[in-house]
């Protein structure tokens, strides 16, 4: 009713949690000599059943590799960083 300075309000609790991220586990093979590039690493998430997820992979400079999988094979000596995007 206008002029009756009376207020509705409704309130509500909503609450957010924030998802366990994974564990990316990673099998390493060196370089079979510090010239060769037939290293590899494959990532496996914990856990098991989490995912799926896709794979972002640099070298130390910054340099993205080819790929969006768990895996990459053909690697020289060197320092490599992996990023985990998906649905855990």
């Amino acid at each position: 009713v206008p002029g009756d300075n009376i207020t509705c309000e409704n309130t509500d609790t909503i609450s957010l949690r924030q998802l366990p991220r994974p564990t990316l586990n990673a099998l390493l093979t060196a370089p079979t000599t510090c010239t060769a590039i037939n290293g590899a690493i494959a990532i496996t998430p914990a856990p098991a059943n989490s995912g799926p997820y896709s794979f972002t992979w640099t070298t130390a400079t910054g340099t993205t590799l080819p790929g969006s999988t768990s895996a990459q094979t053909g690697l020289g000596e060197g320092l490599y960083r992996v990023q985990a995007s998906g649905q855990p």
